[in-house]
This record gives structure tokens, C-alpha cells and sequence, in this order.
């Protein structure tokens, strides 16, 4: 028994004229010779293909519907099958077979529209009206190349370039890298172009880098802060004082409040790291008491004095008994 045309077209059988183009168009996608290389998907293609012929047009539809495959066999007796012809109930003739043998042109409601582009933009069909039997490769960017930099502590602090040099495909070359101003350490930065070459003429590749921040001999940084210890005496300490430390900038007055404990941190805003936006960290100052190792016998005795007679340091301790 032949196959029902709206079973092969995956239809209910009131289905609307545009159901029947959207159904067709997605099948034939699925099983065209040229996509799909199986001799059962072939079979499948001229089957679609059959019922469709049959489907889109109103007459030949209305036969169906009324008396199955053999009101449309007996209508279209002139003709060899689905494929090619002049078409009694149309009045009109299927145009040649394309590859496969199956036609290319539908009737959508009395009215002969190519199936051309259809397939055209399925499958690709070059300028002669031959499909390609395959697609041309897409370029293919390069790898990207990933790579650590090392940079002075100053140069990340106020920006600038470092002087890099690559050996690859492209031969020797070297290329100064831009450090935008507080770079933080671990840091990406990406260079364009500069990574692995492609294998069928893409963009190349990028260059990767991950920054390392050198050391400085005083200052530490955390984010845009910078860190920096002071040492005091324990008698400025006690009574407080003035000191003079080091910023970015030079050199800046730091107020010692009397009764300052070793660890404390004292805070001198804006003087940190700004960055490229024109933020501004601060100078963070942490207070070390200075234990002297070389007094003279009239300090140590001064000192002796008070020995005993101080307050508890760790009378505010919550240490377990």
C-alpha cells in the first residue's frame, strides 16, 4: 500500500497551505541527496517530494482527499510519477529534474514558484545552478600565546612600556608593551595579533600576559593602598610626635597621637596609587615600636625606674585562665 502523503509530510489533514510548504521545506532539508548520503534517506527525499507535488496543489489535494492515490494516478496518467512532465490538473509542466532526478519547482495554489532558493540557501548552490558537494571552510583564528611579563614596581605604579621581545612563525621581532598606571599584580593584558598565526588565513592569534609587580625596598601595596612601616621610640610612642615618611610624591608629615601602640595604622588619604580613572588610594602607615638594644647606663637606669610601676599591657586580654 503507497504511504499517506500526510503521514509522509508529518500532517494532520486539515493542515493550512503554509503548514504544508513549512512541513516540506524541513524534511527535504533533512533527507536531500546532497546533505544526507543514505540510500534510505534518498528513498525518503522522493517520497517527500511526492506528496508534496500532490499536497501544494489545490486540485490534486482535493482528488487526494476525495479518493486517495488512485484519483491522482488516474489524473495524472500522462506524466511519469511525481517527477517532470505536463501536469493534467495544473496545466502546467514540472520543470527538469535537478540532481537525484528530483524537480525543483512546487505549485503553491495554482501559481509555479522556483524551489531554487529554497535550496540555495539549504545547500549552497553555486552561480552555474550546480550544488557544491562541500562548504568552504571558515577562516580560523590563531591560537592565543600566554605569557608572564615582570614589571619594576614604579612602572606599575605610574605606567609605561616594557620592551618585549618574541621569537615565532612571523621571525624575530620586539615590541614595546603599554602598563596602564596601577596595573595590579596578576594582571591581564592582551596584545592584538601578536599570538600564533592561523592555518587557512584568519586574524592571528593574541598575545596573553599575566604582570608580576618586582618588589619595592619599603612600600607594599594592596589595591590601590600603599603599605609602608614606621618605626617609633617608645617614648614617641607614649608622648606622640611628628615624623617625616616617604610617599609616591616625596615625602609627607605623619602625626604620631600620644599613647600609639605597636601595629597601629595611621592613614594618609590620597597618598597611594591612582589609576587610570583618577582614583586615589591612601598611605597606610604601621606603627612599629622600637625596642632600643643600646642604651647607656643612665638610660637604662631611667628605665629601671619605671620598671614594675606601668600599667598591665595585657590587662585587656580576654586570654583563657
Amino acid at each position: 500500500m503507497p504511504k499517506d502523503y500526510y503521514d509522509i509530510l508529518e500532517l494532520s489533514r486539515n493542515a493550512e497551505p503554509e503548514a504544508v510548504k513549512k512541513a516540506y521545506r524541513r524534511l527535504a532539508k533533512r533527507y536531500h541527496p546532497d546533505v544526507n548520503k543514505t540510500t534510505e534517506a534518498a528513498d525518503r527525499f522522493k517520497e517527500v517530494q511526492e506528496a508534496y507535488d500532490v499536497l501544494s496543489d489545490t486540485k490534486k489535494r482535493k482528488l487526494y482527499d476525495q479518493f486517495g492515490h488512485a484519483g491522482v494516478n488516474a489524473g495524472d496518467a500522462q506524466t511519469a510519477g511525481a517527477y517532470g512532465g505536463f501536469n493534467p490538473f495544473s496545466g502546467q509542466r514540472q520543470t527538469n529534474a535537478g540532481p537525484g532526478g528530483f524537480s525543483f519547482r512546487f505549485n503553491d495554489g495554482g501559481t509555479d514558484a522556483d524551489m531554487g532558493n529554497i535550496f540555495d540557501q539549504m545547500f549552497g548552490r553555486s552561480s552555474g545552478g550546480s550544488f557544491r558537494s562541500q562548504r568552504r571552510p571558515q577562516p580560523k583564528p590563531g591560537e592565543d600565546i600566554r605569557h608572564t611579563i615582570h614589571v619594576a614596581f614604579d612602572t606599575a605604579v605610574h605606567g609605561g612600556k616594557v620592551a618585549m621581545k618574541l621569537s615565532g612563525p612571523a621571525g624575530n621581532e620586539t615590541i614595546d608593551v603599554s602598563i596602564p598606571k596601577a596595573v595590579a599584580n596578576g594582571a591581564k593584558l592582551r596584545v592584538r595579533g601578536k599570538g600564533q598565526l592561523s592555518p587557512n588565513g584568519g586574524e592571528p592569534g593574541d598575545l596573553i600576559l599575566t604582570v608580576r609587580i618586582g618588589e619595592h625596598p619599603y612600600f607594599t601595596r594592596d589595591g590601590l593602598n600603599l603599605e609602608i612601616d614606621v618605626p617609633v621610640s617608645i617614648d614617641e610612642a607614649v608622648f606622640g610626635t611628628t615624623v617625616e615618611v616617604p610617599t609616591l610624591a616625596g615625602h609627607a608629615k605623619l602625626k604620631i597621637p600620644p599613647g600609639t601602640s605597636g601595629g597601629q595604622r595611621l592613614r594618609l588619604r590620597g597618598a597611594g596609587l591612582e589609576n587610570t580613572k583618577q582614583d586615589k588610594g591612601d598611605l597606610l602607615a604601621c606603627v612599629r615600636i622600637a625596642v632600643p638594644t643600646d642604651l647607656t647606663d643612665e638610660q637604662r637606669n631611667l628605665l629601671a625606674q619605671l620598671h614594675g610601676k606601668l600599667p598591665d599591657a595585657r590587662r585587656d586580654v580576654n586570654w583563657p585562665r
